[in-house]
């Protein structure tokens, strides 16, 4: 019984922040903003390895690299935003911590949320990814 409230309670941070972090916007209207902007980091680290005259096969690991390492900041800066967010802001994390229940669940969720956009991104650069530009040189 306690753990089907927690995974309801998770479920509910997890929209929650979802619709926040989407400033409130249906799916497909987010969508472009999500797959643009890892693809635009991804631009970014491509001109940097060329302007570099870097040597063939470095572009892989950094291009992968700065893929999966959005992951990292988009949990746990997420932890980190949503308590300083809902402190500072919204002013409403007194009344989450004093309500009944447990704070866990409700950062569990955000930090999902998080990690789901994050996801979104790394799943754009990793299908955008030039095969032969990620073979490393022979």
């Amino acid at each position: 019984m306690a753990m089907k409230r927690a995974l309801r309670n998770v479920g509910t941070s997890f929209v929650l922040c979802w619709k926040k972090e989407t400033n409130w916007a249906g799916a497909w209207v987010y969508l472009p903003f999500a797959l643009i902007r890892p693809l635009a980091g991804a631009l970014l680290i491509f001109v940097m390895v060329r302007a570099a005259s870097a040597p063939p096969g470095y572009f892989a690991p950094a291009y992968l690299g700065n893929a999966f390492f959005g992951l990292v900041p988009a949990v746990l800066g997420g932890l980190a935003w949503a308590v300083i967010e809902d402190r500072e802001r919204y002013q409403m994390f007194k009344y989450i911590y004093l309500a009944p229940g447990n704070v866990v669940p409700y950062l569990m969720g955000h930090g999902l949320a998080r990690a789901a956009h994050a996801l979104i991104g790394i799943a754009a650069l990793v299908a955008a990814r030039d095969e032969q530009s990620l073979e490393p040189a022979r």
